[in-house]
């Protein structure tokens, strides 16, 4: 959604989880604005941060820099679109399924690159 002119309800924003980054800050990012906390109530969203090992995504997935988003404290990274698309393939419901059609309806997906033999994109 941070890379296209897409948007659709949603309760949280996944903030895949850095094997860098300090655990405290985690811990203050959830206390900020995770579930049940003030910014919650206020917007009706949350954060929820991912563990990448839930994730289905390739093993090498590419992260781009978001431009145009002006963050004081954040370097906002995103995954590539076509790697959002493989990691939706896992739970695969009916906004997944929106979601691709989107991204594929405005020409974000490279084709040729998702149908690279999933040997040598997806680890297991």
């Amino acid at each position: 959604m941070l890379q296209a002119d897409y948007t659709r309800g949603t309760k949280d924003s996944d903030v895949l989880e850095s094997s860098g980054g300090p655990l405290p800050l985690k811990e203050r990012l959830l206390a900020l604005a995770g579930r049940e906390t003030d910014l919650h109530k206020r917007f009706r969203l949350y954060i929820d941060v991912i563990d990448r090992a839930i994730l289905f995504l390739p093993q090498q997935p590419e992260f781009r820099p978001l431009q145009g988003l002006a963050l004081k404290n954040f370097k906002i990274e995103v995954l590539a679109v076509n790697d959002v698309v493989l990691s939706k393939l896992k739970r695969y419901n009916r906004d997944d399924t929106n979601d691709i059609r989107t991204m594929a309806a405005k020409g974000l997906i490279d084709h040729n690159l998702l149908i690279e033999p999933l040997s040598r994109r997806l680890s297991f």
